[in-house]
């Protein structure tokens, strides 16, 4: 997608936001794994709306914050590599959205020098659900073209089901005026979430003759509710016995 469609993209969101009939999606486990989204805003599946403009640029382009229902958790941003060059940034988000209480998973990734991402990959899903949708945060983003729960990136095959690993697809170029993606998204019934190694995959698929290569990083993933640490076992079991001696005391008086 070159840049000209890209603001025309921008232009159209202005008069399509309020029409966006889009909303998360759960994603399949069998059958045809790869569901599309689609340019026309209309019809997009995916996408859902952006929450109010925080800000225009001399360019008149907007910026958007989070959905309206959604209360930001955590985040963190890391350097992403290309052919052992910092080329970008990855922006890693956890939300609460109110509407079900469910946790949900945000990506972002801006590109800032030469390379091209296809796939970003998101992992520790095995166990728990996983719904994509997508919102804009900047009249310029690229759209996601599709999501899927799979480990298979562009050029990689037939997509193969992983219960670990969800796929979000796009085109992120710069060379192409396509620099920043929109706020990929993942809703999931996980009861937690915990900062976890490699859980974050960034695949360049090759599409025009690059090395294909995948860039991993440390990110939010999905958890069960943490373990209590050893001492606070101790604390509960010394209180419990306190209240025990208290009982037997009020007994006897």
């Amino acid at each position: 997608m070159k840049f000209q469609k890209t603001l025309l993209a921008a232009a159209l969101m202005v008069v399509a936001t309020a029409a966006q009939a889009g909303s998360f999606v759960e994603l399949p486990t069998s059958g045809t794994l790869r569901l599309s989204g689609a340019a026309n805003q209309n019809v997009d599946r995916f996408i859902i709306p952006s929450g109010p403009v925080i800000a225009t640029d001399a360019d008149g382009f907007n910026t958007y914050d989070f959905p309206v229902s959604f209360t930001l958790l955590a985040s963190r941003v890391s350097d992403v590599m290309l052919g052992g060059q910092v080329v970008g940034d990855f922006y890693d988000y956890v939300f609460r959205d109110s509407t079900d209480s469910k946790l949900v998973f945000g990506s972002r990734l801006t590109l800032d020098d030469d390379g091209e991402i296809n796939d970003i990959f998101r992992g520790g899903f095995t166990g728990f659900s996983a719904a994509a949708a997508w919102a804009f945060t900047n009249d310029t983003d690229l759209r996601m073209y599709s999501a899927a729960r799979t480990s298979t990136g562009l050029k990689q095959g037939a997509d193969v089901f992983s219960p670990d690993w969800v796929d979000f697809r796009s085109d992120l170029n710069v060379e192409e005026g396509n620099p920043n993606t929109g706020l990929y998204l993942i809703k999931t019934d996980a009861p937690d979430f915990a900062l976890k190694d490699g859980v974050i995959r960034l695949w360049q698929g090759g599409e025009e003759g690059q090395t294909q290569e995948s860039f991993f990083l440390a990110g939010y993933a999905p958890t069960t509710a943490p373990i209590p640490e050893p001492s606070t076992y101790a604390m509960l079991l010394g209180g419990l016995g306190l209240l025990g001696v208290m009982a037997k005391r009020r007994r006897s008086a």
